[in-house]
């Protein structure tokens, strides 16, 4: 969540000037942070090591 609401005055001012509400920017930024986050921290927990995670992030 710190990660999305540290981003979002970027994305406020660079990406999404005139496209979308400030407050629906905000939410969909936090929202996926913490759901990313959700995501890569399982692999982590349930393995004790930061590999499962680290090969889940890579494209």
């Amino acid at each position: 969540m710190v990660w999305g609401l540290w981003h979002t005055p970027v994305l406020l001012v660079h990406e999404y000037p005139l496209h979308a509400p400030a407050v629906r920017v905000l939410l969909l930024m936090v929202g996926t942070c913490a759901g990313s986050g959700d995501l890569l921290g399982w692999p982590r927990l349930r393995s004790g090591s930061v590999w499962p995670a680290t090969a889940a992030w890579v494209d």
